[in-house]
């Protein structure tokens, strides 16, 4: 179980960065205009 669990671990942050890379530069933007500090 706890093999299965590293393996699992080091396929989510190989998937990760990638998946961040592509959505982080949309998701630091659309986070700032939907926070109620931005609009007030």
């Amino acid at each position: 179980m706890l093999r299965f669990y590293q393996i699992d671990m080091t396929v989510w942050s190989a998937l990760s960065w990638p998946i961040f890379s592509v959505f982080g530069p949309f998701l630091v933007p659309f986070t700032l205009l939907c926070s109620p500090k931005y609009k007030a």
